[in-house]
């Protein structure tokens, strides 16, 4: 159920010309790592300025708004849970603001699934994406997903911590830091 839901929404982004990747625990089975996770997160090349075009994708594929004012709630925390009622198979929906989001959607690992090509979060942007969000399943997806493709491109995910830690304090590296020697 949620391969075919998967392969419908992104079917209608490719053919409304709007650019995603696909994120979260999809993305981490992609890459090696077994999560039973049943929602879908999707990465928008769009910011919420062209929210009208998600909004006709959402409509035709009858999936169900999960917030009262789901296009106020957009403009405010830049995302947009759905989901559909017959699997109960969430949804959601980022925009992107960030020279970040907008490469890593440029770097997408494209996937044939039944004819279809997907595109997921590159290893690299996955982590980086894991390590920003900080809670502790990130992490241990960080971890798992270090520990199977250890040769992942270390300076590019360091170049875009760093430039996250110059805008907002955080310690990101530290945090990166600590799963690598936890593994070592």
């Amino acid at each position: 159920m949620l391969i075919n839901l998967l392969l419908k929404v992104v079917k209608e982004l490719d053919k409304n010309k709007i650019p995603y990747i696909i994120i979260g625990g999809q993305a981490v089975n992609l890459h090696g790592i077994v999560r039973a996770t049943q929602d879908i997160n999707i990465t928008l090349g769009i910011d919420t300025g062209k929210m009208e075009e998600l909004l006709k994708i959402i409509s035709k594929l009858n999936l169900i708004f999960l917030k009262e004012n789901p296009e106020e709630f957009a403009k405010k925390f830049w995302v947009m849970p759905v989901f559909e009622k017959k699997s109960k198979i969430k949804i959601d929906f980022a925009f992107s603001f960030s020279p970040f989001e907008k490469n890593a959607i440029k770097r997408a690992v494209k996937v044939k699934i039944k004819n279809q090509i997907v595109k997921f979060c590159s290893i690299e942007d996955l982590i980086v994406f894991k390590i920003i969000a900080g809670r502790a399943i990130d992490l241990f997806d960080v971890r798992n997903i270090i520990l199977r493709n250890s040769k992942f491109d270390r300076k590019y995910v360091l170049k875009w911590i760093k430039l996250f830690e110059d805008t907002t304090g955080e310690n990101y590296k530290e945090r990166l830091d600590k799963i690598i020697i936890s593994i070592k």
